[in-house]
């Protein structure tokens, strides 16, 4: 979907594209829990401080879940099968049972 508002200053003026996407990973910020120990340690300014660190992960939940997600319909519940828990369920029709 074009948007107008979505111009790159170093493109030209031409028009980015909108889509839709899926967080699966993130940054976590350790601050200083491993570098202070390890006596990891910044000279700035004169100064000698701790290293701020962080890491980049992979959220298996994530990962899965946005699997699901882009291969599913409304009605079909699809796996890639290289996660998929089974290579066939046989699911029987939803029972509806009326008050």
């Amino acid at each position: 979907m074009q948007n107008s508002n979505l111009k790159c200053p170093t493109c030209e003026g031409k028009l980015g594209e909108e889509r839709t996407a899926i967080e699966v990973a993130h940054a976590f910020l350790l601050g200083t829990k491993y570098s202070s120990p390890m006596k990891l340690n910044l000279t700035e300014h004169g100064v000698i401080k701790p290293i701020e660190m962080g890491c980049y992960g992979v959220g298996i939940s994530r990962l899965i879940a946005a699997s699901v997600e882009v291969l599913s319909s409304t009605k079909q519940l699809r796996w890639p099968i290289a996660i998929a828990p089974f290579r066939v369920a046989v699911l029987p029709p939803k029972v509806v049972v009326k008050p």
